[in-house]
């Protein structure tokens, strides 16, 4: 190993001592599943390393910057996510209508249903306004800027509104999970 290689190699695992734990606890927090936060933060530092970044420990850019990449790496886990959801309720829903039979595993059905009328009654029980800046920031996926401006609220309150209503669907559907 040359001088430069032992420098990235030193520079990478401080980094990742310092930095992995808060990550993964940003994942977990976006995600709300502790096993595909421990890969998408694994995912954020090996993005590092094979682009051989030397990242300055100090700066409070650094933090940002790998926050930036986990949430992206989150974004992209989500919609992969959905895409899977979509599929597997298109079969679903294919196999219902060709066989005229009943879904068999109609627990499985029945909790999806539950959980999609709980997250949508706890929206519900919100305003309009917040139910509004909800929706826009989270299914139209709009930026925090762009709803905070048609609101015309802070960042910082649409942050806050978006993170109330996060926490009490998370609540209302910890009983289903």
């Amino acid at each position: 190993m040359n001088q430069a290689e032992v420098l990235f190699e030193k520079n990478f695992t401080a980094c990742y001592l310092k930095y992995s734990q808060v990550i993964t606890n940003f994942l977990h927090n976006l995600l709300t599943n502790a096993e595909a936060a421990k890969d998408l933060a694994q995912d954020v530092f090996l993005k590092i390393y094979e682009r051989k970044q030397i990242l300055d420990l100090n700066c409070a850019r650094t933090k940002k910057f790998l926050y930036v990449i986990a949430r992206h790496k989150a974004y992209d886990y989500l919609k992969r996510e959905k895409t899977k959801l979509e599929k597997y309720h298109k079969i679903q829903s294919d196999k219902i209508s060709k066989n005229q039979h009943f879904y068999k595993d109609s627990s499985k059905s029945y909790l999806e249903k539950e959980i999609i009328s709980t997250i949508y009654e706890t929206i519900e029980s919100f305003s309009p306004e917040k139910q509004n800046i909800f929706l826009e920031k989270n299914i139209k996926e709009e930026k925090l800027k762009d709803v905070a401006d048609k609101s015309k609220l802070s960042i910082y309150k649409v942050k806050q509104i978006e993170k109330e209503i996060n926490r009490k669907i998370k609540t209302n559907i910890s009983n289903y999970l």
